[in-house]
């Protein structure tokens, strides 16, 4: 049982070495977070997103964009199976791949799926005001993480589409 409790220790140590460019590392992360993920198949559907968008981000910093691809349909397939395709919480799934076609200087396919995000973002905000005036059911609760990197990814869409 312990090796599974394990798999989240994991995934944030490759998250953290992922934004510190520690490749290598990052990897042997993932690596021990997949190793346990396939010793313990019952791991939810979110801790396999996880797992698929940061071995996503790790193949798109190797520039190994096939497989970068591959990892983040993946990880939108177990997102969309935990939380739903329109979720807040798939958004950065829908970015990520966006950036890798972006990278490819697919512009028609990039602006897809940042579109994408900006609808999920925009229908999120949408149901929260709503909520916020006592009009409609409350959206779910997202932490602050969570809110720094809708910042971030927004901030990146708006560069984008503004050059």
């Amino acid at each position: 049982g312990e090796a599974k409790e394990l798999v989240p220790s994991y995934l944030l140590l490759a998250e953290a070495n992922l934004g510190l460019r520690r490749l290598k590392i990052a990897e042997e992360f993932l690596s021990l977070a997949n190793w346990n993920i396939l010793k313990h198949p019952q791991a939810g559907s979110s801790m396999m997103s996880s797992l698929q968008r940061n071995f996503g981000r790790l193949y798109a910093a190797q520039q190994r964009y096939t497989e970068a691809l591959q990892a983040f349909a993946t990880d939108i397939y177990y997102s969309s199976r935990e939380f739903g395709p329109e979720n807040v919480r798939s958004a950065p799934s829908y970015f990520h791949m966006g950036r890798v076609f972006q990278s490819h200087k697919k512009a028609d396919r990039t602006a897809a799926f940042y579109q994408k995000v900006v609808e999920i973002y925009a229908s999120f905000l949408q149901s929260w005001l709503q909520a916020d005036q006592g009009v409609g059911e409350a959206t779910m609760e997202i932490s602050a993480v969570e809110v720094e990197e809708a910042i971030e990814i927004i901030k990146h869409i708006t560069e984008y589409r503004e050059k």
